[in-house]
């Protein structure tokens, strides 16, 4: 489902397979429906739509995913504190959680400018 032109470098998610697939029927039931003077009009602005809508959904997946990498480093501290007892496991724990905190933003920011991401469903790799 996921779109191919950008080369083996570039790996999609399975949500945004998805997303795109919802995508496409919709544009197929447009093109189908819309006719007369509008179409490309309407056309345009259903593709800026699907631009700004794939950015938003690409940064809402990713904040899910970070939210749960936090939750797991915090949980892995709580267990391996309280529960367990292995302070090289918190200590693991911890510095996943800083990592995540502190360099993860900051290296996402670089990664993201140096390959030009610009809002695409598919992401490098």
């Amino acid at each position: 489902m996921c779109r191919r032109e950008h080369g083996p470098k570039h790996a999609c998610t399975l949500a945004a397979g998805r997303f795109q697939a919802k995508f496409d029927r919709c544009k197929a039931e447009f093109e189908a429906a819309c006719i007369g003077p509008a179409n490309k009009a309407a056309g345009e602005r259903l593709a800026r739509a699907q631009r700004r809508e794939s950015a938003r959904f690409v940064r809402d997946y990713n904040d899910r995913i970070f939210n749960g990498l936090v939750i797991a480093c915090l949980a892995d501290i709580l267990v391996f504190r309280f529960l367990v007892r292995v302070s090289l496991m918190e200590t693991v724990g911890w510095v996943a959680f800083a990592f995540l905190q502190v360099l993860a933003p900051l290296l996402s920011r670089l990664l993201w400018l140096d390959y030009g991401f610009a809002g695409d469903l598919c992401m490098p790799v």
